[in-house]
């Protein structure tokens, strides 16, 4: 298992915060009531540009199991933050 990353969500834009995973552990710092959403990509496909499969995190911890390698995506909508992403 790789070291955790910090990865910074810039506000209200799509931030890939894991490539070509097929499991991953995803931590929020969540110090805003403001959403969070993430959605996803096959692995080297093109980053999101609307929110049209975006689906909002559950706080605190997201995981990521899939049995083909994606890009997962993570927006902050109206706030900046950081996500601890353990791969």
């Amino acid at each position: 298992m790789a070291d955790p990353t910090i990865v910074t969500l810039t506000r209200d834009t799509w931030v890939k915060v894991a490539s070509s995973v097929t499991s991953a552990t995803i931590d929020i710092r969540k110090s805003e009531p403001l959403p969070v959403y993430q959605t996803y990509r096959m692995a080297g496909g093109s980053a999101p540009t609307d929110m049209t499969d975006a689906t909002i995190c559950d706080y605190p911890q997201q995981l990521v199991q899939t049995g083909a390698a994606i890009d997962v995506y993570m927006y902050a909508q109206g706030w900046a933050t950081t996500a601890k992403v353990s791969l």
